[in-house]
């Protein structure tokens, strides 16, 4: 999601086009059916080459209000569209800090080179926030509760007869139980596993790689329709925060401290982002810490 104060200018990015295309278009829509402006192809450009992510800096409507910048590769079809929240506003959102972050404290002083405590209690505050901006813009569920839950699981949108598969996200191991259940949420049998579902990828790092798919071993393929659910209870997230996902974080949060006064607890609006110097944090991720989290960012699925 993107947060543009009326008529500043901001990033917006997309991933997963093929790489070298000159063709890519950006455009904002009010999402009541008209086009604010766009699409074009002015102004968008290859994030990195090769990479197959672009960029494209845009103007946020003079009106408040809730939008979408749409994408596409010059052409419009469901497997060119893809779209990302816009909110033009002049009042920052609040975001309330979600559980313990994807770095620390001492990581970010070391790399700021700090010994003085004066913004250990702003870094600490940022932390948070700058987590959750790169979980919901990965879509990918680094941090996971510490205990093992319960999550309800529909097939992949790619599954197929005879090859079903649940897009599970992120998984630490193997889950300690599934439940099969119909589409009207009863049960129908209680999977054995790891017999029944086999984790993959198949070459993960133990501690190191998630399980992002379950698969339906052959003995139970023939027996599913792809309209049910699978009950799956086990814990979620990472194994451990990858390297470069930290990196992220400790960009973010240096991001946000150059932007936010550190002695102040007011709203900021700068080059299209919204920094809040309390412990909400801010919402824009900068460029150099997108760039880092391109491989971990789930396409979004139409």
């Amino acid at each position: 999601m993107i947060y543009a104060r009326p008529g500043s200018t901001f990033e917006a990015v997309v991933n997963g086009y093929a790489a070298g295309l000159t063709t890519v278009r950006a455009r904002i829509l009010d999402n009541a059916g008209a086009t604010i402006s766009g699409p074009s192809t002015t102004g968008v450009t290859e994030l990195v080459a090769g990479s197959g992510s672009y960029v494209a800096t845009l103007t946020a409507p003079a009106v408040a209000g809730q939008y979408s910048v749409g994408w596409d590769t010059g052409v419009v079809s469901p497997a060119t569209w893809t779209t990302e929240d816009l909110v033009v506003t002049s009042t920052p959102p609040s975001i309330a800090p979600a559980g313990p972050g994807l770095t620390t404290l001492a990581r970010v002083k070391a790399q700021m080179e700090a010994t003085s405590t004066t913004s250990d209690d702003l870094i600490e505050k940022l932390i948070p926030p700058a987590s959750a901006a790169i979980e919901r813009y990965t879509r990918t569920e680094f941090r996971g509760p510490d205990d093992p839950e319960t999550r309800d699981v529909a097939f992949a949108p790619w599954s197929t007869r005879g090859r079903l598969e649940l897009e599970v996200g992120a998984m630490r191991e193997m889950p300690t139980a599934a439940v099969l259940l119909d589409a009207d949420g009863l049960d129908l049998q209680t999977l054995t596993l790891p017999a029944e579902l086999i984790a993959l990828p198949v070459g993960r790092r133990p501690g190191v790689d998630p399980i992002t798919t379950l698969r339906f071993a052959s003995t139970v393929q023939p027996s599913l329709t792809g309209d049910e659910i699978v009950r799956v209870t086990g814990l979620w997230g990472w194994p451990a925060v990858p390297p470069d996902v930290e990196q992220a974080c400790v960009i973010t949060v240096r991001s946000w401290m150059r932007s936010a006064p550190a002695a102040a607890a007011g709203y900021g609006f700068e080059e299209g982002r919204v920094i809040q110097s309390t412990p909400e944090g801010g919402w824009m991720l900068p460029m150099a810490a997108r760039q880092l989290l391109a491989p971990y960012r789930w396409p979004v699925v139409a």
